[in-house]
């Protein structure tokens, strides 16, 4: 197909990339697992962690694992705690909504949601609001995502180590949860459709362990639905897309990016091998396309995108990435598309003062004191326990 003939590649995409030194590091009590920036005062950001308690589990009992909540200030070059909440659960992830910009919601080791408030006008207190319980407490959720539209209720997507993503909705005195099975493996991660028409608004995607990529109906509605009499059971699921075969690995992390070809959503996807693919479900074919990719050197396991841009007047659309690569630390990347309808990816910059994995990784714009371009990431390494603050200028001719 065209779209393949097309297709920008590259296997060396680090080479000749330059290293960001950091301006400030910090060691972290337990190993951190995620964090988010506050969408109220980007000055503030919250860092989960994660601990495998060494006891040894009893019989069927799950291993124990704890973690923590920590609120981070950014003061120029200084990072600062403060607060600390010591949570029973390790923190899978974390996500701020982004229609209650105060609320924030945790995904835990022990099958549940954990709501919180961030007050910084009491001085950054972190107060408990409510607990979901998903599923059965041996069972990790591992990732969530707020929907991006307006609903009467709240409403979260979220992934589960048992291959089920599902749709969590609650107000006042209510809850809805629906979960389908939606992977073999453990589902990686999800995220809400970016479109604000057609078809595909309020759609889902998630990928899993099983290097499946998947689109979901709004709702979680299945594709084929099946009579009671045609053998329909609880465990029977068929979303609108599902791609097996272009990721050569489990799939980690994924990116919509709002804009359309042929129907379809371009995203980008993250990958444990080691690649970040631009791809869309193609209307006419239903089949996944790669538009673009590159290898990063590391597994792929989160992508945030820095900011993006409308297409100008000839076409182009372009936004920087900040990426998560496990072993091989961070990148900044760009993604654009060009005059012609093609796709690239290219790095710009990498982090590679980690020890060890890199899980979390976010940046923000326009602090006090920063130069025009500036953006300050803040990224993170596992078992070393590593809190980093480095800067990345952004080429302003984009």
């Amino acid at each position: 197909m065209e779209t393949f003939q097309k297709m920008h590649r590259n296997d060396h995409a680090n080479d000749g990339v330059p290293a960001v030194q950091s301006i400030t590091s910090v060691v972290v009590d337990l190993p951190p697992s995620c964090m988010d920036f506050s969408p109220v005062n980007s000055e503030y950001f919250i860092v989960g962690t994660y601990s495998l308690n060494s006891n040894e589990p009893k019989g069927s009992e799950p291993q124990e694992r704890s973690g923590s909540l920590i609120l981070y200030r950014r003061e120029g070059e200084k990072l600062s705690v403060i607060s600390t909440i010591a949570t029973s659960y390790a923190v899978l992830h974390l996500k701020f909504s982004d229609h209650r910009h105060s609320r924030f919601a945790v995904a835990t080791s022990v099958g549940t949601v954990e709501m919180y408030d961030l007050n910084l006008e009491t001085g950054g207190k972190m107060v408990h609001v409510k607990s979901f319980r998903l599923c059965d407490p041996t069972i990790l959720v591992l990732f969530l995502a707020w929907a991006p539209f307006m609903t009467p209720e709240l409403t979260l997507g979220v992934s589960l180590s048992n291959g089920q993503v599902g749709i969590l909705s609650f107000g006042p005195g209510q809850q809805t949860l629906r979960l389908v099975q939606a992977h073999s493996l453990e589902a990686w991660t999800l995220a809400w459709s970016l479109v604000t028409d057609g078809d595909r608004k309020g759609n889902l995607y998630s990928g899993g362990d099983d290097s499946t990529f998947c689109e979901h109906r709004k709702g979680l509605i299945p594709s084929v639905i099946l009579e009671e009499d045609e053998g329909a059971d609880d465990s029977f699921y068929d979303p609108l897309n599902r791609d097996r075969k272009t990721h050569g690995a489990g799939i980690t992390a994924i990116l919509p990016t709002s804009s359309v070809q042929d129907g379809g959503e371009i995203v980008l996807t993250g990958s444990y091998d080691e690649y970040i693919r631009v791809v869309v479900f193609l209307s006419s074919s239903k089949r996944l396309n790669v538009l673009a990719e590159i290898r990063l050197g590391g597994g792929v396991w989160r992508l945030k995108a820095l900011h993006n841009t409308a297409p100008n007047g000839n076409g182009v659309i372009h936004f920087d990435v900040v990426a998560s690569c496990m072993h091989a630390g961070a990148r900044i990347l760009d993604v654009r598309r060009s005059t012609e309808g093609s796709w690239s990816i290219e790095v710009l910059a990498k982090f590679v003062e980690h020890e060890s994995m890199n899980y979390a990784s976010d940046a923000r714009y326009g602090f006090t004191g920063d130069e025009e371009g500036d953006f300050t990431v803040i990224s993170t390494s596992f078992y070393d326990k590593k809190l980093c603050m480095w800067k990345f200028k952004e080429a302003l001719t984009g």
